[in-house]
C-alpha cells in the first residue's frame, strides 16, 4: 500500500494525516509541558476520534516522537475482521 504523509505543525500541536487508497485519518497531538503529558488523538475521515493515548514525556520533542510512533503503530497494525 502507498502512503502519503502531509504534515503541518503549529506550536505544540502537530497534524499529520496518512492517505491511502481506501481511507485517510488524521491525528493532533497535545503536550502540557507544566505536566508533561503527551496525548496523541487518532481521527476517522469525518473527523471523529477512533483512538487516544496519554503518556508521560520529557520534552515535546520526546512527546512528538513518541505519538509518531504511535501513529505508525496504528496505520500498520493488520484490521481484525
Amino acid at each position: 500500500m502507498k502512503k502519503m504523509i502531509l504534515l503541518s505543525v503549529f506550536g505544540l500541536m502537530g497534524t499529520f494525516a496518512f492517505a491511502n487508497l481506501s481511507e485517510e485519518i488524521s491525528h493532533k497531538v497535545e503536550y502540557a509541558p507544566e505536566g508533561g503529558w503527551c496525548t496523541v488523538t487518532i481521527f476517522n475521515v469525518y473527523g471523529n476520534p477512533i483512538y487516544t493515548e496519554t503518556s508521560w514525556q520529557s520534552s515535546e520533542a520526546a512527546c512528538h516522537s513518541w505519538a509518531s510512533g504511535k501513529v505508525y503503530e496504528f496505520i500498520t497494525q493488520p484490521i481484525a475482521p
